[in-house]
């Protein structure tokens, strides 16, 4: 694993901790996120920048 690549996880882990804190202690969060990660492979956030950077045209 390159040090971009490693980088990237570890920025991307931090972001997705970040947004799944749950402070009423449902749960239902950790579920969601774990097969949201499951389906796309990598943190959800860098996952979704790259989406919107594939999908942004220029103008």
């Amino acid at each position: 694993m390159t040090k971009e690549k490693l980088a990237e996880l570890n920025i991307g882990d931090n972001l997705d901790q970040l947004m799944n804190l749950d402070p009423r202690g449902y749960g239902v969060c950790r579920i969601l996120y774990a097969g949201s990660r499951a389906y796309t492979g990598e943190p959800l956030t860098m996952h979704a920048a790259k989406e919107v950077i594939k999908n942004v045209q220029a103008g």
